[in-house]
């Protein structure tokens, strides 16, 4: 793959996902919209109030860029060159390379507090660990993992527990095979299940959700570029 495949898709403005590095040691994950100014220049452009100030970001680290390419994740590390305003800044991307994910449904970035646990045995209980929805699609979903906990098994399956928006009153109760288990550019543990046995009605509330989620991404790039 080319260092500046990105290029190749953000000649219009595009929807994207940065993981700013902070001077605390902390990562900020934010939506923007990126575009090209001239490669391997980006300009990355934010709703109102989100980008941190320049003083809270370490400019010495690099960043990194997620854009979904209806199949892989393509993602680029970058580094910030300056603020052009409060919500904007302009980037130079350094190197990119993609996570392949095939599926059968569309996926749509979401972020939500998802627990998981090992089916309970007998009497035995086990502890539910939170992660955070990277992505979701009607039969998978992506997880990040910030604090250490024990990885899990491809092939392990777990019952998660997804908080879907009102009119839903409890979260979601699925079944989840891992399917992946990798470590981000940012050092968070992602691992990718893919949903089984779930009934249609649960499904589609799975798929409703999405189709939301994608108009309101959609909104939300009509409204930082007006």
């Amino acid at each position: 793959m080319s260092s500046l495949a990105i290029f190749d898709h953000i000649a219009n403005p595009r929807v994207c996902t940065i993981t700013l590095p902070l001077v605390n040691g902390e990562k900020k994950r934010l939506e923007c919209v990126v575009q090209t100014i001239t490669p391997p220049k980006i300009k990355a452009v934010f709703l109102s109030g989100q980008l941190p100030r320049q003083a809270a970001i370490n400019l010495e680290a690099k960043c990194v860029l997620a854009l979904d390419i209806n199949g892989p994740t393509l993602s680029a590390f970058a580094h910030i060159d300056e603020f052009l305003d409060d919500r904007t800044i302009a980037l130079t991307a350094l190197e990119t390379f993609s996570h392949v994910q095939k599926r059968d449904y569309f996926r749509i970035r979401a972020e939500l507090p998802v627990s998981i646990e090992q089916p309970q045995t007998g009497a035995e209980k086990h502890e539910p660990v939170y992660g955070e929805a990277v992505n979701i699609s009607g039969n998978g979903i992506l997880l990040s993992f910030t604090e250490p906990f024990t990885r899990p098994r491809i092939n392990q399956r777990l019952l998660l527990g997804i908080p879907l928006p009102a009119p839903a009153e409890q979260p979601l109760a699925c079944n989840g095979i891992v399917a992946r288990v990798e470590t981000a550019p940012d050092g968070r543990c992602l691992v990718a299940f893919h949903l089984v046995n779930m009934k249609e009605a649960e499904q589609d509330k799975i798929i409703a959700y999405c189709l939301a989620l994608q108009r309101q991404q959609l909104r939300m790039r009509v409204h930082i570029l007006d």
